[in-house]
């Protein structure tokens, strides 16, 4: 929504060259516990495998050495998709070991406020966005598929 050309397919092709990042790819998402990365929509479904870590919604540099040692631990042909507020740091450590990492932010709210053609920010139920300005209710995620995902818990 951040463009200017929001009401063109443009963000349409964005998103398609987007997902090509993860295409036939196993992912490891690394997220807040409450971002929800994917649950909903489609974003992600051409990605081969999902598996998740959690970290905490927010302060998530307060758990940054366990995060880190835990996608350390991975195999290294596994692409780290991470929204989380360390991820900018997390995608420099894990590159410099040899793992392939993104730091895909907001991606996600991107593509929920795409798909709605609002033209603008506005809250998505049960996905924390930090950036609204609002108080936000933090509510476990309980999507089955998402559970099942969920290799470490560090929130």
């Amino acid at each position: 929504v951040m463009f200017r050309d929001n009401q063109t397919d443009a963000p349409k092709k964005r998103f398609a060259y987007l997902k090509k990042i993860w295409d036939g790819r196993d992912c490891i998402f690394v997220e807040g516990c409450c971002t929800g990365l994917g649950v909903g929509n489609d974003l992600f479904d051409n990605a081969k495998s999902i598996q998740r870590i959690l970290g905490p919604a927010e302060n998530a540099f307060s758990r940054y050495q366990e995060i880190l040692d835990c996608c350390m631990a991975q195999e290294k042909g596994t692409l780290f998709l991470l929204a989380l507020g360390a991820a900018t740091v997390l995608a420099s450590d894990l590159c410099k070991a040899g793992h392939q990492a993104v730091d895909v932010g907001h991606v996600d709210l991107e593509y929920e406020w795409f798909l709605r053609d609002e033209g603008c920010r506005t809250p998505i139920d049960g996905k924390y966005n930090n950036e609204l300005g609002e108080e936000q209710v933090l509510l476990p995620i309980q999507d089955e598929a998402y559970l099942r995902q969920v290799i470490a818990d560090f929130s």
